[in-house]
């Protein structure tokens, strides 16, 4: 039941315009699924996630390759949608990490406003959290990282470029490179094809 439930949240959050607000779609009810999952020892709701926010990745990306008119200020969208999309999964992940934290009881002052104060969650199941958090950021940049090379390659072979423009795409890659490192935490999350 929880999990559907959360699988309908991450639909929703994941799949909204981009246009919306980038924070957490609805902080209390993510909280309390979460908080809910976790009290039952279903981590499976993070793999859920991850493959939604991929799925949402493809979604956005294609769509953007759709309306592309092939120019760099095309590409440009693409890569500001994808940094939205990033975005809004790496404040989810923070209020699951948060959540996970609060129900280990490593954060006694948490302002999650947990229904119990028991600590449910073992530091062992809080450590597997972590590494699951980690693997959905790093999957998500390494999935718009892969695709924005393959964009730039594509639109490489379809015409001819010139420096300028080689120059500004390495830029807008490296700068969405940085993005994606700040959002993981290390340079890792970045696949050498496009650095």
């Amino acid at each position: 039941m929880l999990s559907n439930e959360f699988e309908r949240y991450a639909a929703a959050d994941l799949h909204r315009p981009l246009e919306a607000n980038d924070g957490v779609l609805e902080t209390e009810r993510l909280v309390s699924l979460v908080a809910g999952l976790l009290r039952q020892n279903h981590l499976q709701f993070l793999q859920t996630y991850k493959q939604e926010a991929v799925t949402a990745a493809q979604a956005l990306l294609k769509q953007l390759m759709i309306e592309q008119l092939a120019d760099a200020e095309d590409e440009l969208d693409e890569i500001k949608g994808s940094v939205k999309l990033i975005q809004r999964v790496k404040a989810v992940h923070d209020v699951i990490k948060e959540t996970a934290a609060s129900s280990a009881g490593l954060l006694p002052n948490s302002q999650l406003n947990m229904r119990d104060t028991d600590n449910f969650l073992s530091l062992e199941e809080h450590v597997r959290v972590e590494v699951k958090l980690k693997d959905l950021l790093t999957s998500v940049c390494d999935y718009c990282n892969d695709r924005l090379a393959s964009l730039i390659s594509t639109q490489s072979d379809k015409q001819s470029i010139t420096a300028s423009q080689v120059t500004e795409l390495s830029n807008i890659v490296e700068s969405f490179t940085d993005m994606c490192e700040n959002i993981c935490g290390e340079a890792e999350c970045c696949p050498e094809s496009c650095l």
